[in-house]
């Protein structure tokens, strides 16, 4: 029994981490447009990516976006999105990642305990 427990915890572990994931990308992307105009088109980006470009002033990274501008945007959004999740809240000290994470995670197991009373009373209903 101790064995099948090990497994199941396992399994559950990386069930909760994928479902949490999948769901924390769309709410970021969600956010991030809903709060930055700069990801509103893909031209808004490239003007953005180029705006921080040119804030820093280093001509390598003008001509590393020049010779391979979907890498480069590619790069420039995954640090946008890290910028992003990493900012402190308005409301607290937690950051936005942390905020959104801890909803997610109380969601699941909202539902995770709705779906548990109701196999509960399902088995309970089917007892003689």
């Amino acid at each position: 029994h101790k064995q099948c427990a090990i497994v199941l915890v396992s399994l559950l572990k990386t069930s909760v981490v994928h479902a949490v994931s999948n769901s924390l990308a769309v709410h970021v992307v969600s956010e991030m447009k809903a709060t930055s105009s700069k990801f509103a088109t893909k031209f808004s980006l490239k003007t953005a990516v180029l705006t921080e470009i040119a804030i820093k002033g280093e001509f390598d990274l003008f001509c590393q976006y020049i010779d391979d501008t979907e890498s480069s945007l590619k790069y420039w959004l995954g640090e946008f999105v890290e910028e992003h999740c990493n900012a402190k809240s308005q409301d607290s000290e937690s950051t936005r990642i942390e905020i959104l994470v801890e909803k997610k995670l109380k969601e699941l197991i909202e539902h995770l305990q709705a779906k548990l009373k109701l196999t509960i009373v399902e088995q309970t209903a089917l007892e003689p």
